[in-house]
């Protein structure tokens, strides 16, 4: 007992210490009724009362739901179970899922009897997250900058064997400029998305003129000899938003209708809506199979003609993501519409 305090004020005082502590922190009784719960437990269960076998929300393993007896606060009060940093899944009532790193252990009394249990509970998801982006960034980075690095190469190779002393050179050297100028808005647009999405990391906005960007991105496209490129795009239309971020999109998009495309049309296109920006890239390739709709976000899913890496789409919902946006596929046409949805839309003022 602490000199001068009453045993009311020294329950009150290790209640306030439990509460405050910045872990999650749940001590029970044998008969798992919560004796104490700290701040943080809280927000990572999202739930005001939590016993041990309280329905409203769930430890998984493996994907699965954890039985009673698997829990680490039951194996601690019931068994006397040492548990050490086990990694479990939590669903919450609210449908969120949060990871968390587990550690349990049991209260003796002089007699050695079980009189209580405490597990502390560390929330990973935001490690966890950070970690997946960092991996994504690097398998990005691989995937987008190898296109204009081995156009840089190319042209140099030609120009060392004797191009730079033809009528030719000024147009390798042409190819080297462009390519190395999108190297640069490639790195500055997947270095913020990195930041934005490990950090929550404000991203720069600005009011970007669409029609001078789709064009830009049209004469960049390499499309087959029977494929046009067209835009179409409100001379004054433009969104308040992050401008390489939205060029890096829409190249993605691009080009990603441009390599299934043999024939045909593909049209860059942006329109105002609802107070948004509509960016639609169509083409006229053979569309997507219904039952593959809902994978073409995916990482590494690829088209039906098993192409690629299938990063550009992945990429662009990303981006979409960081940007307060949305993504979707249309193909009720013939071909396939990819709809990126901006929001803040903002007509240029002229004067």
């Amino acid at each position: 007992m602490i000199t001068g305090m009453t045993r009311e004020d020294e329950r009150a005082l290790l209640e306030a210490v439990v509460r405050q502590i910045p872990v999650g922190l749940i001590a029970v009784d044998p008969a798992g009724v919560p004796l104490a719960v700290s701040d943080e437990a809280r927000k990572i269960f999202g739930e005001p009362d939590m016993a041990v076998q309280d329905e409203n929300w769930q430890l998984l393993s493996g994907g699965r739901g954890t039985g009673d007896a698997e829990r680490p606060l039951t194996r601690a009060v019931l068994f006397g179970d040492i548990v050490s940093a086990e990694r479990f899944e939590v669903l919450r009532r609210d449908g969120q899922r949060v990871l968390v790193e587990v550690s349990a252990a049991p209260v003796r009394n002089e007699s050695g009897e079980i009189v209580a249990a405490v597990a502390t509970f560390h929330d990973l998801t935001r490690r966890d997250d950070y970690e997946r982006a960092q991996q994504d960034f690097i398998t990005n980075a691989a995937h987008e900058l190898q296109s204009p690095l081995a156009a840089i190469v190319s042209a140099s190779d030609v120009l060392k064997a004797g191009a730079k002393e033809t009528a030719d050179r000024d147009l390798f050297l042409g190819h080297i400029e462009r390519e190395a100028d999108r190297l640069t808005h490639l790195v500055r647009a997947m270095l913020m998305l990195a930041r934005a999405q490990t950090a929550g990391e404000e991203l720069r906005t600005e009011v970007v003129e669409l029609e001078p960007l789709l064009s830009e991105v049209a004469a960049g496209l390499e499309p087959g000899e029977d494929v046009t490129v067209e835009v179409s795009c409100p001379p004054r239309l433009a969104v308040l938003s992050n401008a390489d971020l939205v060029r890096h999109a829409v190249e993605n998009l691009g080009r990603n209708a441009t390599k299934f495309t043999s024939r045909g049309t593909v049209r860059l296109e942006a329109s105002a809506l609802d107070g948004a920006v509509e960016i639609v890239v169509t083409d006229t390739g053979p569309g997507i199979p219904p039952e593959l709709r809902a994978r073409v976000f995916e990482r590494f899913y690829q088209g039906t003609a098993g192409e690629g890496f299938g990063l550009g789409l992945s990429i662009v919902h990303n981006i979409a993501d960081a940007l307060g946006g949305e993504v979707s596929v249309d193909d009720s046409h013939g071909g396939t519409a990819i709809r990126l949805r901006l929001p803040a839309a903002a007509s240029l003022v002229t004067e």
